[in-house]
């Protein structure tokens, strides 16, 4: 990528970032309903056994951007130590240009699910798993409002990739962040504290983002050219 077209990217993306100030999330979600708060760690729990030595700690997010701008999540989390819920936070959302809603949440482990039925909204909500569990993943699908692309240039557009935020008893290890999509990523923005910056690199399976600390105020937008 030339410098001319990252910092032409960088100038636009800088623009967008005044209207995801205000952004919010209308999200259903699949899991079991909790009290408000962080999660907490039960006594069997610190009793339990630490993670696999052979599992590397940390959180692996991936998202698949469609042709209609709809974006399929799946994030995997390996904690230190077993966890008996998790706090779902909606994440960044589009600003002025609408509300995206989450739908099909679903947590699972082992290939079982371990948290159903249950609705999330504008407020964070603790998600109960029944029990101990330390390599989890949570699947759902952000609708974007219409208009959900910016159009940048002709057969360009820059696409929030909002997901949603994730916390856990004692989080630690890095959270790598994938981002793959339905035309070419020409390059992708860190949004944090309104200071967009260009970051990640491309890789056979996509863009690739690594955050080194548990960050959870991060918000991805890519440039994208639409194949066709």
């Amino acid at each position: 990528m030339t410098r001319t077209r990252r910092d032409w990217a960088v100038g636009v993306l800088a623009g967008l970032v005044g209207i995801a100030a205000t952004a919010g999330f209308a999200v259903l979600v699949v899991g079991s309903l909790g009290d408000v708060g962080r999660p907490e760690r039960s006594a069997a729990a610190a009793a339990a056994s630490a993670a696999s030595p052979d599992e590397p700690v940390g959180q692996d997010v991936r998202a698949v951007v469609a042709s209609d701008g709809s974006v399929e999540v799946v994030h995997r989390v390996v904690t230190a130590a077993p966890v008996t819920s998790i706090l779902l936070r909606p994440g960044p959302g589009y600003g002025r240009l609408g509300v995206a809603e989450v739908a099909g949440v679903e947590v699972s482990a082992g290939g079982t699910s371990i948290a159903s039925e249950v609705a999330v909204g504008q407020r964070a909500q603790s998600v109960s798993f029944g029990r101990l569990v330390h390599d989890f993943t949570v699947t759902y699908r952000v609708v974007p409002p219409e208009d959900g692309a910016e159009a940048a240039v002709e057969g360009r557009s820059l696409v929030f990739v909002p997901v949603l935020d994730l916390e856990y008893f004692d989080e630690s290890g890095p959270v790598r962040r994938r981002v793959s999509a339905d035309g070419e990523i020409l390059n992708v923005a860190c949004v944090r504290s309104a200071v967009p910056r260009p970051c990640g690199s491309a890789t056979r399976e996509g863009w690739e983002v690594d955050l080194d600390d548990v960050v959870s105020d991060v918000s991805l937008v890519v440039q994208l050219q639409r194949e066709g």
